[in-house]
This record gives C-alpha cells, structure tokens and sequence, in this order.
C-alpha cells in the first residue's frame, strides 16, 4: 500500500479545488435563478418592446467556456449547447469538467490503494473521468423529462379547456406558461415570448421540440402544426393527446411498480458482500486482513468491487430499458 506522498497531497489539493468550484458555480446558480424570477416578476407587465431586450450572457468562466464551444468545429459547440437545453440548464460545461475531475482524481487515488498502478489503473482512472460526467449528465436529463412529464397533462387539459372557450391556442400556451408550475411554466412561457416578439408559431415549436427532445412534448406540437396547417378540433385533439399523455405515464409508474422487486433484489445483492466483509471482520479479522494486507489481497478486493460496481451498472441498466 505504497502510496507516494506528493501524488497524495497533490490528488488531495486538486480534489479540494474542484469542490470549493463545484460549490460557487452551485451558489452563483442559485442566486442567477432568485434574480431571474425576481425580473421576470417585474417586467411582466411592461410593453412588448422589452421583449426584445437580450438576456445577459454568463460572465466568468461559464461565459468562456461557451465561447469555446462555439467555436468548436462542424457545429460541435452548438450540439452541446443544444445537449445541455435538455438537461433544463441544470448541468453546464463547467460543472461536467469538475465532475470528471473528481472523478478521475478519487479513482486515481483508489487505484494507487489497491495497487493497480501503471497502464491499468491509469486507463481505468481517465475511463471513469469520461463515465462519471455521462452519468451525471444521463441522471439530469432524464429528471428534468420526468419533472415535466409529471405536470404536462394537466398544462394540455388547461390549453384545451381554454381553446373550447373559443380562445386561441397561443393564448392557451400563454396562460399555461403563466399558470402551469415548473419546469412546463418556463418552456410554454418562452414559446409565448417568442410568439410576441414576431417568431413563428411553427417555429417557436420546432425550436423547443429540438431543445427538450421529449417525444410528448413533440406529439404535441405536431399535432398543433397539422391542426393549423389542415384544420380541425384542436381542443379535441389537446384533450385525446393529454389522454394518451397520461396513459404513457400510468404505463411507466406500472413498470416501476412491476420492476420494484429487481431493484430491491439488485440493492440487496450489492450490499451484501459489504454485509458480509464486516460480520467475518468482526468474528475474526485476521482472516479478512489479507484483503488489505496483503498486495495480492489488494488487488481482488479492488477488481471484486469494479466488478460488483458494473454488475450493478448492467442491472440498472437493463431496469431502465425496461422502462422506457
């Protein structure tokens, strides 16, 4: 367990670093959000010229860090952007670097305990720094599309009940943007916004349908476009899709309640070889210290839990699919 101490310090200071960074950009978020609401508060009501007042862009390093991937080559930096929308600006380019950072440093310095130095534990350290931040970013975007999908119903059987009032549908989206809790709230109040500072309603849709990529919310607004291009009962058509949305949702909670079981057996599995490690070390530790010992002890341990680790990965994975 020959650990060198410079590397130690070194993993400890950068460790260090990526957490007090990963703890500003948090609070600076938090505060940017407080302001927003509050000038969104306020300027509802003025004239529609405010509208066309740009939002200001994200100082310090966040800022930076957008222009480097606009300046990316053959739209690289615009399918970020475009894959960062769809996390509901949850998770940004800096937060994803910090992620892998600590991702690499914690598994660089798991390695070096368990002795798995050299090509293997460098290659498992830079896998787990690409893994971590896919992971993190997969575990956002799929909680934002479950938050909106949680409330999207009720916001189309809104837009229904005002269009039979011989309201039009863009009026429809306006009030439920502005009466629709979040995350719908923002989505339906900036197609509104759009829609008042001269963009095409077609257009504003398109726009939102590339940045969420949630196939509800692109039912939807195909069927608004068909309906206006060829006619018909769009308040009939809200209602049957809001229907439809609800039973997709009622399937997804049966599936959770169906799969509840394997993932229930899948924690127990994964806990209990822990479970087990500590009853054999309090019945008898000498029997046991070999795996901390001992450097071929060292290194089953480390590959027994790299195993378990994807072993849970892969079951998680299936029970995912499986609910789709």
């Amino acid at each position: 367990m020959a650990v060198s101490p410079t590397a130690l310090i070194l993993a400890s200071l950068l460790l260090v670093a990526a957490l007090v960074a990963w703890g500003v950009l948090t609070i600076q978020d938090r505060r940017r959000a407080a302001i927003d609401a509050r000038i969104k508060t306020v300027v509802e009501s003025l004239a529609l010229e405010a509208d066309d007042t740009p939002q200001p862009e994200r100082e310090g390093l966040n800022r930076r860090v957008t222009r480097l991937m606009r300046s990316l080559p053959a739209n690289t930096g615009e399918r970020l952007e475009l894959a960062m929308a769809t996390t509901g600006g949850k998770v940004t380019p800096v937060k994803l670097i910090i992620v892998g950072i600590v991702a690499l440093i914690v598994t660089f310095v798991l390695m070096q305990i368990f002795n798995f130095r050299g090509l293997i534990g460098t290659g498992i350290a830079l896998s787990s720094g690409y893994l971590a931040p896919l992971y993190y970013f997969k575990r956002a975007r799929n909680k934002y599309r479950s938050s909106f999908l949680e409330v999207f119903p009720e916001a189309l059987d809104l837009i229904a009940r005002i269009v039979r009032a011989g309201v039009p549908v863009t009026t429809g989206i306006e009030v439920a943007g502005n009466e629709s809790p979040e995350p719908v709230k923002s989505v339906f109040s900036e197609i509104a916004s759009q829609n008042r500072v001269g963009i095409s309603f077609e257009d504003s849709l398109n726009r939102m349908v590339k940045r969420l990529v949630i196939a509800d919310f692109s039912f939807f607004a195909s069927a608004l476009v068909l309906q206006r291009e060829s006619g018909g009962n769009i308040a009939e058509t809200v209602s049957n899709l809001s229907a439809i949305v609800r039973k997709r949702k009622e399937l997804r909670k049966k599936g959770e309640a169906l799969t509840a079981e394997a993932r229930t057996v899948a924690g127990i599995l994964g806990a209990l070889p822990f479970v087990t490690a500590a009853l054999v070390a309090l019945i008898n530790f000498e029997y046991i210290a070999l795996l901390f010992i001992d450097p071929r002890g060292q290194m089953i341990l480390g590959s027994a839990m790299m195993m378990l680790f994807m072993g849970m990965m892969i079951m998680r994975g299936m029970v995912n699919r499986a609910l789709r």
